[in-house]
Order: C-alpha cells, then structure tokens, then sequence
C-alpha cells in the first residue's frame, strides 16, 4: 500500500503539467472571454479559429478541472474563471497566465540548458510580464493598504 501512495505522489509530479498546459492554451486563445454564456464547442472554435474537435477536448478538460461547466452541449464559465480569466474583470490573472507561458517555453530547454551549461531562451515577451505583475498586485493591493498606515498622509 505504502508504494501506491508513493508512486501517486510521483505521478502527480510528473504529470501535473497537463492541467497546466491546458489552461496555458484556453488563456492563449481567450477561450474564457468568450464563454461568458453558454456557447457549444463548435461557436467556441469558430470564433476562436481553431478545430473544432480539438476544442471540444480542450473545452471537456477544462470542464474537468472545474473552470468551465456543460450542459446539453454548451459550455460555460464556472464562477472561478469568470472571477479570474476573463479580461477586463477587477481580479483578471491572464496576462500572468500568459507570463507563465512564455516561462513554460523557456524552461522547455532544461535538457539542453543541463548538457550544454548554456542558458535558453526560446521566448521572450515583457508585455506579459508587465501587465502580469499589475495582475498580482490587483490582488494584494487591498491587503497592503490595510496593512500601512496613512493617517496624516
């Protein structure tokens, strides 16, 4: 039983990337901007230029993971990613989301960057960065007011 546990705990390891990945590629196509009310997989890759098989399986994995929910063949936000993923909203994590992809194609090249020695840089885009970290801070931003005082100020 002891080795179960163990190898469960190995395989979340290795295989965490995918829910990661999944969630890099609807941030990439803005697929939570458009499912603000309930579309079906084919709306959703018509309007978002992709196939529509392939969405579909994107738009199940992410009904998996809690940030969509279907019914009767549409798709929809769940509140998560209304609150979080769609532009425009006060606590949008997007542009962080989309940091964190640019950081997923860098560290791709680990392999290369171990038996090389030399660094990687596969991608590069400060826009994200930037706009990613107004994201975190959006987020902190009521907490560090709190915490200074500025009586007098």
């Amino acid at each position: 039983m002891k080795v179960q546990q163990e190898v469960k705990e190995l395989r979340k390891l290795w295989g965490g990337f995918w829910s990661s990945r999944v969630l890099l590629t609807a941030n990439n196509f803005r697929v939570f901007d458009y499912l603000t009310s309930p579309k079906t997989a084919l709306e959703t890759a018509k309007a978002r230029k992709t196939d529509p098989r392939a969405m579909e399986i994107m738009l199940d994995a992410l009904t998996g993971l809690g940030l969509l929910r279907k019914s009767g063949g549409k798709y929809r936000n769940t509140p998560l990613a209304m609150r979080f993923l769609v532009q425009g909203g006060r606590y949008y994590q997007g542009d962080i989301i989309r940091h964190a992809d640019v950081l997923w194609q860098n560290w791709s090249g680990l392999d290369e960057v171990v038996k090389t020695g030399s660094p990687s840089r596969r991608a590069r885009e400060h826009e994200s960065f930037i706009k990613g970290m107004h994201n975190i801070a959006s987020l902190k931003a009521p907490e560090v007011i709190r915490a200074v005082d500025l009586k007098g100020v």
